[in-house]
């Protein structure tokens, strides 16, 4: 064995808390800085501590190692748990260190149950070699009993101070006093570090953050600039719809869009509108026909023309090149054909005569449906915003003469069908006029106009209840009067 001097020498029992709490503490007291004024020799720690690993036999007396160590050692400190005054080995090794060292040298530490149950008697009582008497002593201990064997080692953190200032033969209150302020200003160094890392870490997050801006912000200018372009080329083609969508595409779409202005979006917008040319009219499409047409409507997006000629040929063209899509010939229509109605879903164009109407698919050209009207002579007529009902303004025939009686009915364009109808109204006059018969947008509504004596008479339907809604408009002063029937 070598010659060296330990500071302590811990004694415990070899059981799972006692060794655990005798491992932590030897870490503990090995580890710890001695404060600059208590060095002796300049020595920054403690010293070295014995613990004895190996687990006597029960039969043998304490090996030479053990007496060695204890001889060597300035300081014991017991483990104690209910467990500890039934070791013999403890008991030998307190009796071996009083022997041959002062009694104020031994140390304990109370790791689980109460002093009266966990201290052994020689930590409890003195014997007078003088006299034999027996004295009532109460050693130095360190409590961290605690309800589990991780709050036991939580406090053994703190309380081995307590051990350290016995050892150091200073006052415990200073040493911690110490001992806090070391680790507030440890705390610190590491809080200090912890806020210089993030404060490095937060700003690189902001220089990423805003090098992607930056590339965002890039992404957008060469995408606006390429649209621009696509916006010139589409112009330069020909088809100018296609040119203002490109145009707005490469601008910002409200205040809360983050794309950047583009004065070569604004410069293709502008070109696309018109807006710096000559008063002189465009032309963005040119639809040529050889035969004479007698109406035309257009799509509300300017992407479909349908025309209709006095031959009775319906077409349809392309409303930004202008291109020939489809043709249908009106086979075996009574009447002049001549006037087409477009609803705004675009899926069907309504080719009317006098005394039918001929429903064509706007993609193809077929014929989807044919609606013959009830009573010929039908003067005015008109489509529903979505094409699925077509109001008839309609005369009675008698002897050849058309009698006063009208009415209008209301056919389903899906099946032909008569959905409503009005009674038998007389609504007209000497000295009046049909002006025109129109839906309201949503289609709840059907106006009827009628010119009678300097005043306009729209008349107000609801298909579904028959309810008529009469407005005079005087046309000299524009006086509107309401009633309701």
């Amino acid at each position: 064995m070598t010659e060296d001097r330990y500071i302590a020498f811990i004694s415990y029992r070899h059981k799972k808390l006692d060794a655990a709490v005798a491992k932590r503490l030897h870490r503990l007291l090995e580890h710890y800085r001695v404060p600059v004024r208590l060095r002796k020799n300049g020595e920054k720690r403690l010293g070295k501590v014995f613990r004895d690993e190996d687990e006597l036999p029960i039969s043998s007396d304490l090996n030479s190692d053990i007496y060695t160590a204890l001889d060597r050692s300035d300081f014991l400190i017991v483990i104690c748990t209910p467990e500890t005054p039934k070791s013999m080995w403890v008991r030998r090794e307190i009796e071996y260190f009083r022997e041959h060292h002062d009694g104020s040298h031994i140390l304990a530490v109370l790791a689980d149950g109460t002093p009266e149950e966990s201290f052994p008697d020689l930590l409890t009582h003195q014997r007078n070699p003088d006299d034999g008497s027996v004295r009532e002593v109460e050693p130095l201990a360190a409590n961290i009993s605690g309800d589990n064997a991780a709050a036991v080692l939580r406090k053994l953190q703190n309380e081995f101070i307590r051990l350290a200032a016995a050892i150091l033969r200073c006052p415990y209150d200073a040493l911690w006093q110490r001992e806090r302020r070391y680790r507030q200003q440890r705390i610190s160094v590491v809080l200090g570090g912890t806020a210089v890392i993030a404060a490095a870490f937060a700003g690189m997050l902001v220089k990423k953050n805003a090098d992607i801006e930056e590339q965002y912000r890039r992404s957008q200018e060469n995408e606006s600039y390429a649209l621009a372009l696509l916006s010139e080329q589409y112009l330069a083609d020909g088809d100018r719809y296609s040119a203002v969508e490109s145009a707005l595409a490469a601008l910002p779409q409200g205040k809360d869009d983050s794309r950047p202005p583009s004065a070569g979006a604004e410069y293709a917008l502008s070109n696309a509108l018109y807006a710096y040319c000559d008063s002189a009219m465009r032309v963005d499409c040119m639809i040529h026909q050889d035969t004479p047409i007698t109406d035309m409507v257009v799509s509300s997006d300017g992407s479909l023309a349908v025309t209709v000629d006095e031959f009775g040929f319906v077409r349809g063209y392309n409303g930004k090149n202008g291109g020939c899509l489809w043709e249908h010939m009106l086979e075996d229509v009574e009447g002049k054909q001549g006037v087409l109605f477009l609803p705004e879903n675009g899926s069907k164009v309504f080719c009317d005569s006098f005394s039918e109407m001929v429903l064509l698919d706007t993609k193809t050209g077929a014929e989807k449906q044919r609606i013959d009207y009830e009573q010929i002579s039908s003067a005015e007529k008109a489509v529903s915003a979505d094409g699925e009902m077509i109001a008839v303004y309609e005369q009675y025939k008698a002897d050849g003469e058309v009698e006063e009686d009208e009415k209008i009915s209301f056919y389903s364009s899906s099946t032909g069908s008569i959905l409503a109808q009005t009674e038998n109204m007389e609504l007209t006059d000497e000295g009046t006029s049909l002006s025109d018969v129109c839906f309201s947008p949503d289609g709840r509504f059907c106006r009827r106009y009628i010119l009678w004596e300097n005043m306009q008479l729209s008349v107000f339907m609801i298909p579904a209840q028959f309810i008529l809604i009469f407005i005079r408009e005087k046309l000299s002063s524009y006086t509107i009067c309401r009633s309701l029937c």
